[in-house]
């Protein structure tokens, strides 16, 4: 059974991007492993609540932001296991 989106959620998941882009750029393990910690949390509060209370109301703008940074954090990620990989192969 689905719940419904708990107010203030939405702020909370995009609190925790901040975060993990924020440990992300200044190599901050233990910032990240909060933000993660703190993303998933919330990823999974988010897909146990009502989708149809999202459908079509102004939160899906608000959700299709959201995933446009998580994506830029998943790059960013990408891009430095990239880095460590390059450099421990030299």
């Amino acid at each position: 059974m689905s719940e419904r989106l708990e107010p203030g959620l939405l702020d909370e998941f995009a609190a925790a991007l901040d975060a993990e882009r924020r440990a992300l750029l200044v190599r901050d393990t233990d910032g990240l492993r909060q933000a993660c910690a703190a993303k998933s949390d919330c990823l999974r509060r988010l897909s146990a609540s009502d989708a149809a209370q999202v459908a079509g109301s102004a939160l899906i703008e608000r959700l299709r932001v959201l995933a446009d940074l998580n994506r830029a954090n998943g790059e960013l990620i990408a891009r430095r296991r990239r880095d460590v990989d390059w450099m421990l192969s030299r």
